[in-house]
């Protein structure tokens, strides 16, 4: 058993360094994750009667850091805080190590730890804890130690987010994967398997072979696998030689191991998720009939992607909805009303019910801003009707006061990472509500010029080549929320 005990523990030592070197030879892109952002995670858990820590004094952890930018964004509106990540890619770590110094950004602090030794060493606890990626993406007893990790660590109000491909969904993505590397067979060369792996996919997603359902089926998920164009995204998800995809319940009751309990989903439109609905047998114990009805949907959705959130079991006391919980969340929201239709995006909603309409109105007012959800003046079945329209984003319910500027001021200051990224002519600015958004390129010189400082000239000389105005170029940044509060 010994013998077998080593060779266990070499081989996993072997994946996880084939695992390293191949994100050190093909980089994971640089993204941001708003659904790992706290702030959701709090949101939930204070729907079902729990008291999670404020955002702005939080311990936050990152599991599966990469170079950190994730956790960089998340840390800039919230100085007092404190943000650590792990991973087991030094060079990427590296990286953002470089980043924090260049920024100032002394609350974050990047580790370079396999997680199968944080799982012991790594002191806590921490108030929320992520791991976007991780479990669905590593051998099985990493994906074991990181249930066990959060179960040591979460501190007892705290949050943990773990997202996976999940099963029945990604029986089809499994299809592709084997088809790719039918095509790949003894090709070593890396631009090579690149190459025969865009070419089966390019082949499933072609006219040929009809149009079956099944068929069909196939065709769409080889063309949206195409579409994700970031080589590192086809090499590390579905090429991975760890890619285990799992079905909810399987990483509930495994999470069960280790003291926790499932509380729902960091999807805006799962909100509702955390939930039981009406009609519910008052006998039964509220958290298992709670998970059935949600591995009971993943099976009839054929659910592809879990952004599971856990916390210590038994810390989740409500399962039905009460209005007392949303008193301590705010609300925001840009609708735009049309009659009785309210549009967010390419939303529509139609709103007959006065007070509701009431509500949207004050909210598109006050944007970007936040309102107090209790100083809505809505009663509680209006309450709940609020829930439901986040989960159709037509609004959405925060933790706390925007921690970001929304109202103008005379000398703003830019967000000193979106300003930094805007020197290194990165395509995309983050956000201080930990968005990606890419500006008009005139906003962005005038983004360059927003120091804090009196305007001397400097916003109408940034502005002198195109067409927009100050207010425009100011309104336009205010919205985005890149003004420092």
């Amino acid at each position: 058993m010994l013998m077998a005990g080593l060779d266990d523990r070499a081989a996993l030592a072997a994946a996880q360094d084939a695992d390293t070197a191949a994100y050190e030879r093909t980089p994971y892109p640089t993204l941001i994750h708003p659904s790992t952002h706290p702030d959701r995670l709090a949101v939930v858990a204070r729907l079902v009667g729990m008291d999670p820590p404020d955002l702005r004094t939080a311990r936050v952890l990152e599991v599966g850091v990469g170079n950190g930018f994730n956790l960089l964004a998340m840390a800039q509106p919230f100085p007092d805080a404190r943000f650590t990540g792990i991973d087991i890619d030094a060079l990427a770590i590296g990286v953002g190590q470089g980043w924090i110094e260049e920024l100032g950004a002394h609350n974050v602090t990047l580790l370079p730890m396999d997680l199968l030794d944080a799982v012991d060493r790594l002191a806590g606890p921490f108030d929320y804890i992520i791991a976007h990626g991780v479990y669905a993406w590593v051998p099985a007893p990493v994906a074991e130690a990181l249930l066990a990790l959060i179960g040591r660590l979460l501190a007892p109000q705290g949050v943990a987010c773990v997202s996976f491909n999940t099963l029945p969904g990604c029986y089809l993505r499994l299809a592709l994967r084997d088809a790719m590397l039918r095509a790949i067979g003894d090709a070593t060369d890396h631009d090579e398997r690149m190459a025969r792996a865009r070419t089966a996919l390019e082949r499933l997603a072609g006219p040929d072979g009809g149009d079956a359902p099944m068929r069909e089926t196939v065709r769409k998920q080889a063309k949206e696998t195409l579409a994700r164009a970031d080589v590192g995204i086809l090499i590390h998800d579905e090429l991975n030689p760890n890619y285990t995809p799992a079905y909810l319940h399987e990483v509930i009751a495994r999470a069960g191991v280790h003291g926790l309990d499932f509380l729902g989903d960091s999807s805006p439109e799962l909100i509702t998720e955390a939930l039981l609905p009406r009609a519910v047998d008052p006998a039964a114990n509220h958290q298992r009939q709670l998970e059935q009805l949600v591995c009971d949907g993943d099976e009839a959705d054929f659910c592809q992607f879990r952004r599971m959130l856990l916390v210590r079991a038994g810390a989740a006391p409500a399962r039905v909805f009460s209005a007392s919980n949303l008193s301590g969340l705010y609300a925001a929201s840009d609708a735009v009303r049309h009659g009785v239709t309210f549009a967010r995006g390419r939303r529509h909603v139609q709103m007959p019910d006065p007070a509701l309409g009431a509500a949207l109105d004050r909210l598109a007012a006050a944007w970007p801003g936040r309102l107090a959800v209790p100083d809505l003046g809505l009663d509680p079945d209006r309450l709940r009707a609020l829930v439901d329209l986040s989960a159709h984003d037509m609004l959405a319910l925060h933790s706390g006061p925007a921690p970001f500027a929304t109202v103008q001021g005379a000398c703003p200051t830019a967000s000193l990472l979106a300003a930094w990224m805007a020197r290194a002519e990165m395509p995309w600015l983050a956000t201080l509500d930990h968005r990606v958004i890419k500006l008009d390129p005139v906003a962005v010189a005038a983004l360059l010029v927003m120091d804090g400082k009196p305007d001397e000239g400097r916003l109408a000389a940034a502005l002198a080549a195109g067409a927009m105005t100050s207010e425009q170029a100011l309104t336009a940044m205010l919205n985005e929320a890149l003004f420092v509060a």
